[in-house]
């Protein structure tokens, strides 16, 4: 079966991303690993005067910048030109790194002829660590490196002439090549093979939720039709207008549990029709509370904390109202009618791409504390499944957190559940509006 278009874009852009996490997707890890080579170069021109090293410095480090910023700036979906882009600047970056080690390898003092095997064994390492996952970088990496080594071995041979020691140290330049280009091919296997069946849990895992989400839209929506339809009939069956009224009011109510069933779903597939505007987050907090007063006991207090100088939140405000209810609701019922439960905005910086979710820049943190008895540790990872729900029967859908975290993620943010000392925290990550609107907010 041919391939779709959309499948051909989305694994062009899981291929750019597997680019991008590998080269430049923890920004300390590139920043220091350029920081040794800068250092080394400089040392090398104070030290041995080799003017060429600063300017190969410089040109190095122009493409190295160029690659950086052309990786971090790379948005879906993926395009088979965005790739050959990605993979051509590897190249060039790779290839200009390794003129160096070479040059250095031509001159008579062993003290430079050291760094520049250092610096060949240092890339050899880097690729054989981070470039087996897509077949045209490993090619580059063993064309490079190969002939490197090869290089350096004959090079050292010609300078030596034809003895036994020349071929002897030729025979082994040639079998490190073959050597580093063979690992590379079965680290690409390797790599292939646990990709594969990374897949297949993948898609196994699909299949299960799949229908475990069926199952539980097909169980609500009956329950909800099995209440219009009786009472549709009953009324039907009424004798008097008064009970007919009755019973239609109540398949009326019904219907509209049904519509915010559909809209829960809406939010949790990423599909909900939202409209982003700034929101004042104290303007929104008051408003908040007034409405939650009506709604919670009076043995719940509820406390606000809002960080000042907060910049509007950007957001859909009436998906904000809801999600925000769904956890204030969630954490009045974990304890069990009675304690304090805190709303508190603050401002979250997220500084790099080891977060999982959320992009590097500055959100609001929006977090709902209890003081109820907490969540299990091994229902931390499950609270957020569709269908979920440790309430009785009838008590809760399974869709308020979903709901949640499909909304947050949707605005370009996401969520956060943990335990505290008094309890539960969920917080939701949205985004401010001092930052560009997240590339995850979608219609």
């Amino acid at each position: 079966m041919p391939t779709s278009y959309a499948a051909r874009v989305d694994e062009q852009w899981l291929r750019l991303r597997r680019i991008h996490d590998a080269d430049v997707g923890r920004s300390y890890e590139f920043l220091l690993r350029n920081a040794i080579v800068v250092s080394v170069s400089l040392t090398l021109v104070l030290v041995t005067g080799l003017t060429i090293v600063l300017w190969w410095l410089l040109v190095f480090e122009t493409i190295n910048v160029g690659y950086f910023t052309y990786m971090k700036r790379q948005r879906p979906p993926g395009t088979r030109r965005q790739y050959r882009v990605a993979v051509a600047f590897y190249v060039v970056t790779t290839s200009f790194f390794a003129l160096m080690p070479l040059y250095l390898w031509t001159l008579p003092d062993p003290a430079v002829n050291a760094v520049a095997v250092g610096a060949l064994f240092g890339l050899s390492m880097l690729n054989l660590t981070r470039h087996t996952f897509d077949p045209n970088i490993a090619r580059a990496d063993m064309a490079v490196v190969g002939l490197s080594i090869l290089f350096m071995g004959f090079y050292w041979i010609a300078g030596l002439g034809m003895t036994g020691e020349s071929l002897l140290i030729g025979l082994g330049a040639i079998c490190s090549a073959g050597y580093y280009v063979y690992a590379h091919i079965d680290g690409l296997k390797l790599r292939t093979r646990v990709m594969e069946n990374e897949r297949r849990a993948g898609q196994s895992a699909k299949i299960q939720a799949i229908g475990q989400l069926t199952t539980g839209i097909a169980h609500d929506f009956n329950n909800i039709l099995t209440v219009v339809l009786g009472n549709i009939e009953l009324a039907r069956l009424a004798p008097h207008a008064a009970e007919a009224d009755e019973s239609l009011t109540e398949a009326h109510r019904a219907a509209e549990r049904a519509a915010g069933l559909v809209a829960q779903l809406l939010a949790f597939s990423r599909r909900a029709q939202l409209n982003p505007v700034p929101v004042d987050a104290g303007n929104m907090l008051e408003t908040f509370g007034r409405t939650m007063q009506r709604i919670l006991p009076a043995t719940i207090t509820l406390r606000h904390e809002l960080a000042p100088g907060l910049p509007p939140i950007l957001c859909d405000r009436p998906s904000l109202d809801t999600a925000l209810m769904n956890l204030v609701i969630n954490a009045r019922d974990a304890m069990e009618g009675r304690g304090t439960i805190t709303v508190a905005i603050t401002r979250a910086e997220i500084l790099s791409d080891t977060d999982d979710e959320l992009r590097p820049g500055t959100y609001a943190r929006i977090a709902v504390r209890d003081t109820g008895s907490g969540i299990p540790d091994h229902l931390i990872d499950r609270v957020a499944e569709p269908f979920f729900t440790t309430k009785s029967i009838g008590q809760g859908s399974g869709l308020g957190l979903p709901m949640v975290k499909g909304f947050s993620e949707q605005s370009g943010g996401g969520l956060e559940i943990a335990n505290t000392a008094a309890g539960a925290e969920i917080a939701m990550y949205l985004p401010l509006v001092t930052t560009a609107a997240p590339d995850s907010q979608r219609r």
